[in-house]
């Protein structure tokens, strides 16, 4: 495969979804990752009939969609309410990823405040056991995705960008593929961005 064919790009919330694939079937793009937060690509605007299109226009332009979560959802919540809300939040992108044909889902492991990054890790810890769990019913493949470490006195600190918070968060994948006895493509995948490709902006 040449290394063309292996670059994608995030498109993240710059454009509408369809709009997404066009452009790159126009600029010859093979990979891409989208938001589905806010405005037209909304989790709630996909019905049957949109998806479907969305489905035969990836098909059409040989376009591998993959959907991206926000990091500003902090998948390390622990608050009552709102950590309910965050568990169907990832659920509801593991729903959207076959009902768009996507092939990947990237997602986070939160962030925390210094003083509760025990908390935080493992609630996070347990919210991706709980989400990839959700995603081996539905066949979804979930990618964990690292970010920048931030200064030293910064008020919020993302989980994932060290190693040993690396090894930390991969454990769900290694102990739930050990103990399970019925094939999935699910796990979660210590890398940056997707499986196989780099990420730039437009």
């Amino acid at each position: 495969m040449a290394l063309r064919d292996r670059i994608g790009v995030d498109i993240g919330r710059r454009l509408r979804l369809e709009d997404a694939i066009q452009w790159a079937a126009t600029h010859d793009v093979r990979y891409i990752d989208i938001q589905l937060d806010t405005a037209a690509n909304a989790l709630t605007s996909f019905n049957d009939a949109r998806a479907a299109g969305i489905r035969q226009a990836c098909e059409k332009h040989r376009v591998h969609l993959g959907l991206h979560t926000l990091s500003a959802v902090n998948v390390a919540e622990y608050s009552p309410y709102v950590a309910d809300a965050v568990d169907q939040y990832l659920e509801a992108y593991v729903d959207a990823y076959g009902k768009l044909g996507a092939e990947w889902i990237v997602v986070h492991a939160g962030y925390h405040f210094t003083s509760d990054k025990e908390m935080r890790m493992a609630a996070g810890l347990e919210r991706l056991k709980r989400v990839v769990e959700y995603a081996e019913k539905k066949h979804a493949l979930i990618v964990l995705e690292n970010l920048n470490k931030e200064p030293a006195d910064a008020e919020v600190h993302y989980l994932a960008h060290t190693t040993e918070e690396w090894r930390f968060t991969s454990s769900v994948s290694s102990r739930r593929r050990s103990s399970s006895h019925s094939r999935s493509t699910t796990r979660i995948s210590c890398r940056k961005g997707s499986p196989a490709l780099s990420t730039r902006s437009i």
